[in-house]
């Protein structure tokens, strides 16, 4: 499986890893014990990767209806009928000379 097909999972880390880097950073710069900074960082890691997990859900939902209705709005055309329709053309003015 493909981590493009995994937004939300991918939103959600990315949650986590900023969550633990700032709460890591700052209780280091707040002077706490490094077992106490560690601690606080992973309780910040599990929070933001929930939190990030809806924020992800969310993203990808209003991702793909974005899509979809773009793709309703602006069909691809189909090649091989367009082919088929420039061949009868071709046809039609091959008859007339």
């Amino acid at each position: 499986m493909d981590v493009a097909d995994r937004p939300t999972d991918v939103i959600a880390t990315a949650f986590a890893f900023a969550a633990f880097a700032v709460a890591l950073i700052s209780s280091a710069a707040a002077g706490r014990p490094t077992t106490e900074a560690l601690f606080l960082a992973l309780v910040a890691m599990v929070i933001a990767r929930a939190v990030g997990g809806v924020i992800g859900a969310a993203a990808e939902v209003a991702t793909r209806e974005h899509i979809a209705t773009h793709e309703a709005a602006h069909p691809i055309a189909d090649v091989e009928l367009a082919r088929s329709d420039v061949e009868e053309l071709g046809d039609d003015a091959a008859r007339a000379a």
